[in-house]
């Protein structure tokens, strides 16, 4: 017959190849009477590539929230500033905890929240590098940088997912274990 089983869509990571430099990554099995999506034995490509990023941008969401909390602990806060001081370190926990989130579940709008903070984090660093220069601001202005370049390759790769490949992924992960709040 001229019908032939739908074929499953190839999910390619941003770069155009797969996690292994290949061609196409294939990771879920569609058909007729299959029941739709179901996941495969082993991880695909993207998903494996994406629960890496995911992990990782979750644990730089945990030294984001540190490092927010040792400035704090740290600051030489006037009196006068302490109020407004602690307002505005609140406000700087929320984007990691988006991004940490945002992570958990490859929803691209929380983490580009989180990478708009990576982003205004560089540039704090960079002044306060700047301001008051030692070895370890400098080290941390480079970190900060390394963890916003993982970031934005997570983000960039999460925004390019359509809504379907989104689901796909995210079941995947569901059937293997891999989507968690936690970090590991």
């Amino acid at each position: 017959g001229g019908d032939s089983p739908p074929q499953p869509r190839a999910f390619l990571p941003p770069n155009g190849t797969g996690a292994d430099g290949g061609g196409a990554i294939v990771g879920i099995a569609t058909g007729p009477g299959s029941g739709g999506p179901r996941p495969t034995d082993a991880l695909t490509g993207q998903a494996m590539a994406l629960s890496a990023l995911a992990r990782v941008t979750k644990w730089f969401a945990v030294i984001d929230v540190f490092i927010v909390i040792v400035e704090a602990v740290l600051s030489t806060a006037t009196e006068e500033l302490l109020g407004v001081y602690r307002l505005l370190v609140l406000i700087a926990l929320l984007p990691p905890i988006l991004g940490y989130v945002g992570a958990s579940w490859l929803h691209s709008r929380l983490v580009g929240t989180y990478l708009v903070y990576c982003g205004l984090m560089i540039g704090y660093s960079a002044y306060i590098t700047y301001t008051e220069p030692s070895i370890w601001k400098l080290l941390l202005l480079l970190l900060e940088v390394y963890m916003a370049r993982i970031v934005m390759r997570f983000f960039m790769w999460l925004h390019r997912l359509s809504a379907m490949e989104r689901g796909v992924v995210v079941t995947e992960l569901m059937a293997h274990g891999r989507m968690s709040l936690a970090p590991w």
